[in-house]
């Protein structure tokens, strides 16, 4: 994501993200999913980038994203950057994310 637009309208385009991923049909569409998520684990991995824009990136892609998109390493490189967090926000987001995830019921999100 260009960090020279502001953080509004970089949030703006964040938030369309979601409504990208909800409406796939298709084998074109999982390509641009699979772009989608890339663009999305880069935000949230970028440390130097806004926390708010960051915990948005990694909801998006788990939560919006679905399990139709996610790889079984997404939640490996969550962990690795999670033990390097340095920013509070984002680290309690990540925990908070990951420990509801941990005891969800909702079959999208489960992994087989």
């Amino acid at each position: 994501m260009n960090s020279s637009f502001p953080k509004e309208v970089r949030s703006a385009a964040l938030l369309s993200t979601k409504k990208c991923l909800i409406s796939f049909d298709g084998d074109k569409d999982l390509v641009y999913g699979i772009t989608v998520n890339r663009v999305l684990l880069n935000l949230f991995l970028n440390k130097t980038e806004d926390a708010e824009l960051r915990n948005s990136a990694l909801e998006t892609l788990i939560i919006e994203g679905g399990n139709q998109f996610v790889k079984e390493n997404l939640f490996q490189q969550i962990s690795l950057s999670y033990g390097t967090e340095v920013n509070p926000q984002v680290k309690s987001f990540v925990w908070t994310l990951l420990k509801s995830l941990s005891g969800t019921t909702n079959p999208c999100l489960l992994t087989k």
